[in-house]
Order: structure tokens, then sequence, then C-alpha cells
């Protein structure tokens, strides 16, 4: 079984790295970590980069839309 973890971001750089130094942490190591990123300018995109020689992140950058849409990018991409 694959275990994917989805994020739905939009100018939290400063929450981000307590949700990923948890994940990185936990016994079973998630096979992907998606992360969907609204751009906003805030350093998101530099602390999610600092992550990935921990983590297996794919990063999916949405364009327009609203939460529900990225959550519906969530869905679409995830492999698990």
């Amino acid at each position: 079984m694959k275990i994917t973890i989805a994020i739905v971001t939009y100018g939290r750089a400063w929450a981000l790295p307590y949700s990923l130094t948890s994940i990185a942490s936990q016994t079973r190591k998630p096979d992907e970590v998606l992360i969907v990123l609204k751009p906003s300018g805030d350093g998101s995109e530099e602390v999610i980069k600092s992550f990935s020689s921990q983590l297996p992140i794919e990063l999916v950058v949405q364009v327009r839309g609203n939460f529900t849409d990225a959550v519906q990018m969530a869905i679409d991409n995830a492999k698990g």
C-alpha cells in the first residue's frame, strides 16, 4: 500500500516547517508528500525545497482557483 500525504497551502511559509518536520519524524515514511501550492511570495517554495532531501515531495503549483480546486488537484495527483 502506498501512502500519500497531501498538503494544500497558501501564504503559510511559517507553518510548513512544523508540518514537514512532523512528517519526516514518523516511523513509517510516506511514499509521497503532495503539496499543492498557490504562490503567495512568502517563501513557501524555499521551505518546501529545503525538505526535499528528507521527504519524497511532489510539488503542484495552483495558478488559479480556490481551496476546493486545490483539494481536487491533490486528489487528482495523488499516487497513494
